[in-house]
């Protein structure tokens, strides 16, 4: 399912929604409530048997931020965006330093051992250098 944060046609007030298809179904509370139930079904939407709210053309309505005002601050990079961080960083100052680590096919294998800590995988190479590791001691 996609949920949505959305005003309805004529309508400021945000409100969630699920899309369905073409249609914009209105729900009730706001996405957060949504997550902080632990879904729709935790919710008890469903369980409720109520039908569900106002239906909307998805080309129709106005689409807002999914969460409009976060608790938190929220940051979502990509790894297509490293040289833009990198750029943003040292542009406020701060020291950009690179660390390779050579990932191996092992690092891919099955886990099979019974837990996670009884996995065991063959030493991996990483490179640094001298200034990236004397940077943490120059700070």
């Amino acid at each position: 399912m996609r949920y949505l944060t959305f005003s309805a046609p004529g309508e400021s007030a945000p409100r969630l929604g699920v899309l369905d298809g073409d249609l914009v179904v209105s729900l009730p509370g706001t996405l957060l409530d949504l997550i902080r139930a632990g879904g729709l079904k935790a919710s008890g939407y469903q369980r409720q048997g109520t039908d569900p709210g106002p239906r909307y053309a998805a080309n129709e309505i106005r689409w807002h931020a999914p969460i409009p005002r976060p608790s938190k601050n929220v940051f979502c990079v990509g790894r297509n965006y490293l040289t833009h961080i990198e750029e943003g960083a040292r542009a406020r100052g701060v020291e950009v330093h690179a660390v390779t680590l050579h990932v191996g096919p092992a690092t891919f294998r099955p886990v099979t051992a019974p837990t996670v800590e009884a996995h065991t995988l063959p030493p991996e190479r990483a490179s640094v250098s001298p200034a990236t590791a004397a940077a943490p001691n120059g700070s």
